[in-house]
């Protein structure tokens, strides 16, 4: 999996610097640069915030193993008693 993410992350960056390329003959190749750069790092940071929102609203407390110690405890409550 991490060579094919390395592999797709080679690939998009092969595309960028084509579009940089391409716009660059429209004008400045350093303009070009800068505003491709600024529009990938502001999807960037929107993925960001998709995924922050979505991990916020996730609950990530393992509930069966706290219900298992709670039983667990319980029952061993029951036993000295």
């Amino acid at each position: 999996m991490a060579a094919g993410g390395a592999v797709a992350y080679i690939g998009v960056m092969a595309v960028v610097a084509g579009i940089i390329i391409a716009l660059g003959h429209a004008i400045p190749l350093w303009l070009s640069a800068i505003l491709i750069g600024l529009l990938v790092a502001g999807g960037g940071y929107l993925f960001m915030q998709r995924g922050l929102t979505a991990l916020k609203k996730t609950n990530l407390a393992p509930q069966q193993t706290i219900e298992s110690v709670k039983e667990d405890a319980s029952w061993i409550r029951e036993q000295t008693q």
